[in-house]
């Protein structure tokens, strides 16, 4: 008789304990299906649509517009890949001081030392892989750093008093560090800061263009 006693006191003491973590564990797991450890919930893919403006290193550079999109896939919360394709317009103006001298044998009109500044203009479009990196989530207020590398094809170029026999495109690299900011739960403004390098050539000669960029991105999933 002790002994069956003993038993239903375990099994009871043993039922009272099991209840509440049952209890417990029926609580937690509807919240844990939409955590932010849930990869599926998260990955997926995304598209980037971004307009900046530059400003040169040297003071060459007048100033850089650039359009670019991106299409790839977010891998989880934090990481994000894809290829993107852009088109970039670059004014600037040669440092170099040209000289012109004109004048006439009747004297009307002299012309000594004109400084000519010759006005450069290139449209380019790059075509590169993006990366980027969120340190909480591209769905929250978080940090944002993306790294694009790849080629850029030249379409457009322009150089007063120079004959252009070929023009062709080269190395285009861009770093950025940006602040995400979310509008919902699918889409989100990325305000980032960076530097772009843009690799060109003209008559044989290869040049490069590094300029300061501010741009504002527009991204959903």
């Amino acid at each position: 008789m002790k002994r069956s006693l003993t038993i239903v006191i375990i099994l009871s003491a043993l039922l009272c304990m099991a209840l509440p973590s049952s209890a417990q564990r029926r609580e937690i797991k509807p919240r844990l299906s939409p955590s932010s450890d849930n990869v599926s919930i998260h990955s997926g893919y995304r598209s980037f649509i971004d307009f900046g403006l530059g400003v040169g290193a040297d003071e060459a550079v007048k100033f850089m517009l650039d359009l670019e999109g991106v299409r790839g896939f977010q891998l989880g919360r934090n990481f994000f890949t894809g290829i993107g394709v852009g088109i970039h317009q670059y004014e600037r103006e040669d440092p170099r001081n040209f000289s012109i001298n004109i004048s006439f044998d009747d004297n009307d009109a002299d012309f000594d030392d004109v400084d000519y500044p010759p006005l450069e203009s290139y449209t380019i479009v790059p075509v590169f892989l993006s990366l980027k990196w969120s340190d909480r989530g591209f769905d929250l207020l978080s940090d944002v750093y993306s790294v694009d590398f790849g080629y850029s094809a030249m379409v457009r170029s322009r150089e007063v008093g120079t004959a252009i026999f070929n023009s062709e495109g080269g190395i285009y690299l861009s770093a950025r560090y940006g602040l995400n900011v979310p509008l919902g739960d699918r889409d989100s403004f990325l305000l980032s800061a960076g530097w772009t390098l843009q690799g060109y050539g003209i008559n044989g000669s290869y040049r490069t263009i590094n300029a300061a960029v501010l741009s504002l991105c527009y991204h959903w999933k």
